[in-house]
């Protein structure tokens, strides 16, 4: 599928354009009785909803890493004195951590396992 806009990575907003557009087409081969309409929707569906999460673990990812420069020049600034340095790290920081929130992989409630272990 990788419509991505550069062709290669992963995107969120590519990827819930065609989880939508799949659904789209899976229901109407539903009314109107088409199984391979329907089997072309859910395909396109399910490809967007996984690029969709490969483009959310790419973005947690470089929320991460943004973290951990940010926090290697922040150190750096403050060794050396340099206050640009200082800031410029916490504010990589603080763009990371905006990152890692956006892109967070939902929660798991661990108390409803048991439901699915037999």
């Amino acid at each position: 599928m990788s419509s991505s806009p550069t062709g290669n990575e992963p995107s969120k907003k590519v990827g819930q354009f065609h989880s939508w557009k799949g659904s789209i087409i899976e229901k109407i081969g539903r009314v109107v009785g088409s199984q391979s309409w329907m089997e072309e929707g859910k395909r396109e569906r399910e490809a967007g909803e996984t690029e969709y999460e490969a483009g959310r673990a790419k973005g947690y990812a470089e929320g991460i890493a943004n973290q951990v420069a940010g926090k290697v020049g922040s150190v750096a600034g403050t060794i050396t004195g340099d206050l640009e340095r200082r800031e410029s790290g916490r504010s990589q920081q603080s763009i990371g951590k905006e990152l890692e929130e956006q892109n967070k992989p939902p929660t798991v409630d661990a108390s409803n396992f048991h439901q699915y272990s037999h």
